[in-house]
């Protein structure tokens, strides 16, 4: 189940986690709502990379702290929404984020580079040449 970073939104992981309900904590900004949700045995936090970034926070230093606290609580993972790009995707991979929410728009652009197609074309033409010298 979602649920906001709010104050109601505690109380009501709270009250859901009691009955043994999943629950990720969205709209998370900060590492000490992490370490609420990590007290709490809460499963995800979804901080909003994108939006962070937008209003002028230090998303990768906020983000960092969370890791931080979701490393030293291993039932809690960091659950990064709100990616606009492959290169924020690359940023968050590089300092140790591994789990995101995406676009189809974007997870149609992964694994995509434009030096793959160019060296897999020369290869095939490569291919190509050898073949008919072969004739």
């Amino acid at each position: 189940v979602k649920i906001p970073a709010t104050r109601n939104g505690f109380k009501a992981a709270g009250e859901l986690k009691r009955s043994n309900i999943s629950i990720t904590l969205t709209a998370c900004y900060t590492a000490h709502q992490t370490a609420l949700a990590a007290a709490m045995n809460l499963e995800y936090v979804a901080p909003y990379y994108g939006r962070m970034l937008e209003s002028g926070i230090d998303a990768d230093s906020r983000l960092d702290a969370m890791l931080k606290v979701s490393e030293q609580n291993p039932q809690l993972r960091i659950l990064v929404a709100s990616i606009r790009n492959i290169a924020q995707m690359e940023t968050l991979l590089a300092n140790g984020l591994d789990t995101f929410t995406i676009t189809p728009d974007l997870c149609a652009l992964i694994g995509l580079d434009e030096n793959s197609d160019k060296a897999a074309a020369d290869f095939e033409e490569a291919a190509r040449k050898s073949i008919k010298r072969q004739d």
